[in-house]
Order: structure tokens, then C-alpha cells, then sequence
């Protein structure tokens, strides 16, 4: 599969937006849902029993918006002059499946900085990317997105929680509903 390839179906479903989590989140806040990893927004777990608890949180939520058992795409992206992936990042990637990198920089949120984004086909499964996880939720990756080309939903995981990106604001709305519990009591989300 070549790199544009690879890119085609999120452009396609997300036109003109790099496949970055901050970046959809400002332009698409109607179809946006960000849910925490841990109570009270904690950010980063203290123990393995909170490390299991933002596990269980990451894979609820990527099943409900990637579905499971699917064939997915996974993004990661690198921002500004270092654009390309550690080696100890690129070593964990390429356990899951060869890395693409997708064949050019696409201009940074404020214009200034180049985003390189690198893209594997994977499938996903609850529990096969824990190693991954476990790595975003104690701040070992960076910029990481799976998106799901069949039904359009996108789970992007960071240190403190996950932003997912939904067909509809219809889709949105109903997510909100289901894990309640889990969201930001502030009012924009965050």
C-alpha cells in the first residue's frame, strides 16, 4: 500500500485536516467527544492498578468509536524540525506492522511547522495495542491516532485521556451519553 494510499481514506472522511487530535478537535468541536483516562482528570497513573483503570478507560472508548475486531489505520505524527520517529518509537510501531511514511510534510495548526505524519494499517483489537497505550498514558509517545475507514470514527490517545472524532454530531451526542462519567465537568470540554 503506498503512502497515499494509506492517507486516501481519511481524506476522504476528513478533508483538508492532517490526522492529528488537537488539530480535528478545533476544527470539528460538533463531532469532537474527549473523555479522561482517570478520575478527577488526573493525568498520569501513579500505580499499576490506575495504569490498568486508563487501559480499560482506552479500550472502551477506541471499541465504541473504532468497533472492534476492525481493520484500521494508525497515525503517528511528529511536529517541527524532528520529524521523523525515535528509534525506540519506531521499534514499537514496527512490532505492530511496517511503518509508511506518508510522502510529504503537511503544514503545521498555525502554518509554521511542519507535521510528518507516519501510518501503518493495523487491526484493532481491545487489548492488542496495551503496549502502546501504556506508553501514551505514561507520556512515551506522542501524537497518535487510530482511525477506523469503514464507519469514519477516529480515537486518538494522549497522557491524561483520549479525543474521539465521530461520524455525526448525532454520533457525538450519543457517545456523551454513554460514558458520561468519564468526561470533562468543564464546560468546553477540556
Amino acid at each position: 500500500m503506498t503512502p497515499a494510499e494509506l492517507l486516501e481514506p481519511w481524506q476522504r472522511a476528513y478533508p483538508n485536516l492532517p490526522p492529528v487530535g488537537f488539530v480535528c478537535r478545533r476544527a470539528l468541536p460538533e463531532r469532537w467527544v474527549r473523555t479522561h483516562s482517570l478520575p478527577d482528570a488526573q493525568r498520569y497513573p501513579d500505580s499499576p492498578q490506575e495504569l490498568a483503570q486508563a487501559l480499560e478507560r482506552y479500550n472502551a472508548t477506541a471499541a465504541h468509536v473504532l468497533g472492534e475486531d476492525r481493520g484500521c489505520l494508525l497515525f503517528v505524527a511528529r511536529f517541527g524540525e524532528e520529524t521523523r520517529l525515535r528509534d525506540d518509537e519506531a521499534a514499537q510501531l514496527l512490532a505492530l506492522r511496517p511503518v509508511h511514511v506518508l510522502g510529504h510534510a503537511l503544514d503545521g495548526p498555525d502554518g509554521s511547522d511542519a507535521i510528518q505524519v507516519f501510518a501503518a494499517p493495523v487491526h484493532w483489537r481491545s487489548g492488542a495495542f496495551d503496549p502502546l497505550l501504556a506508553g501514551i498514558a505514561e507520556e512515551g509517545t506522542g501524537s497518535t491516532l487510530f482511525f477506523d475507514p469503514v464507519g469514519g470514527g477516529a480515537f486518538s490517545p494522549y497522557d491524561g485521556g483520549a479525543d474521539h472524532f465521530l461520524a455525526s454530531p448525532e454520533q457525538a451526542a450519543q457517545m456523551k451519553r454513554r460514558f458520561a462519567s468519564w468526561l470533562s465537568a468543564r464546560p468546553d470540554g477540556l
